[in-house]
């Protein structure tokens, strides 16, 4: 149709189309549509995309909105009202430890709505979805009030593709994750599936929702395990691999892992995580033509990580101490800096250094280099002159 894609069309043609409510389900403040191939559609210049949602508008903001809330909540005050009851009942006090443990109150966060929906339909009823795999900080808070704090536990379990598990990734690196976990005091765990599968929805068509529970939500880990795991594995992967993940250097998987490390104020989490990143590496080294044991690599690759994450640690405190020092130099220290650039650009000059070196270092520091150059000139005059 050569007037195709010219003329006024419905926004949702051609889809599958689901209602996404309010947060107590009340009123549907939008829509989103799954693409559905048409009979006619390789005839078609028009590449719709897979997924596709309202418009963005004052009742409809996506990074602020979770999908099926609502009837997460629900789920989420009855799996909240069993433990109750096995705490105050009359079992023994085994049996009410171990059923409080089994009953952890969870949310699960993942990324479609069909994702959600088949979770919810295998029994699986504390679910919400992203809509997409940029899960936000709005969002994430979502779902920390709806599951609550104190031992409570937000997981993530994304497609097992590239992009979901990049998506992950990103999560853990951008520090969202640590905040949103000490700001809340939740626990927030990353869920793998099997390799047969690519999505929560693949899982649970083929093997049901109690499968789902022992398998996938009994074998979730914090996710800054999962993290320093996956960075360590992106060096040298095994060739004959079906791992889509992009491997790295070796520099440039300690850089990444000690970057990582350098955010962890706690020296014996630190000694932890640098151990089982130093593990990891140690493994996949081994596999090469090397003369040294694998537990040599891993103590030499340990006390590396642990260095390098200590310098950078070092060099961020002494950054942040310089910002607090400009400020208290502009006259109130509670007050914003500024622009980013303009507080680079104090820094540049060489302003929070005074403390740092002495006063004859820091005119050095300042001088321009044509004024370096006039006075070491002057210098040398005056030194023949003599």
């Amino acid at each position: 149709d050569k007037e195709e894609g010219q003329r006024l069309m419905d926004r949702f043609r051609g889809r599958l189309v689901v209602p996404i409510f309010d947060g107590e389900g009340r009123k549907v403040i939008g829509f989103g549509g799954r693409h559905i191939e048409l009979p006619n559609a390789q005839f078609s210049k028009y590449i719709p995309a897979k997924y596709l949602n309202s418009p963005e508008s004052p009742i409809f903001s996506k990074k602020t909105l979770l999908f099926g809330v609502h009837e997460a909540k629900k789920a989420i005050g009855t799996r909240r009202e069993k433990v109750a009851q096995m705490t105050l009942g009359s079992a023994p006090l085994m049996e009410k430890q171990r059923s409080i443990a089994d009953n952890t109150v969870t949310i699960v966060v993942v990324e479609g709505y069909f994702d959600a929906i088949a979770l919810a339909s295998a029994g699986i009823e504390e679910v919400v979805a992203s809509m997409g795999t940029s899960l936000t900080q709005e969002q994430l808070e979502v779902a920390s009030r709806t599951v609550g704090s104190h031992g409570s536990r937000i997981v993530i379990c994304f497609d097992a593709d590239e992009a979901g598990q990049n998506a992950m990734e990103r999560l853990c690196e951008n520090k969202l994750l640590s905040k949103i976990s000490e700001e809340r005091e939740v626990e927030i765990h990353i869920a793998g599936l099997p390799d047969d599968f690519k999505d929560p929805a693949d899982f649970v068509q083929a093997r049901g929702g109690e499968a789902f529970r022992k398998e996938v939500l009994a074998a979730t880990i914090p996710w800054s395990d999962w993290y320093i795991d996956r960075l360590a594995s992106s060096y040298k992967q095994d060739d004959n691999t079906t791992d889509t993940q992009p491997h790295q250097s070796f520099n440039e998987v300690c850089d990444r892992v000690s970057t990582f490390l350098a955010t962890l104020t706690d020296q014996t989490d630190r000694e932890q995580r640098a151990y089982t990143a130093a593990a990891t590496l140690a493994r996949s080294m081994s596999s090469e033509d090397t003369k040294v044991s694998t537990s040599s690599l891993q103590i030499r690759i340990e006390s590396d990580l642990l260095d390098m994450a200590a310098t950078k640690a070092s060099a961020r405190d002494a950054i942040a101490e310089r910002i607090e020092r400009i400020g208290s130099a502009d006259g109130d220290a509670s007050r914003p800096l500024g622009s980013p650039g303009a507080l680079i650009a104090k820094m540049s000059s060489g302003e929070g250094l005074t403390s740092l070196v002495n006063d004859h270092e820091v005119d050095s520091i300042l001088l321009s280099g044509d004024e370096r150059d006039r006075e070491a000139n002057g210098s040398s005059r005056n030194g023949k002159q003599s």
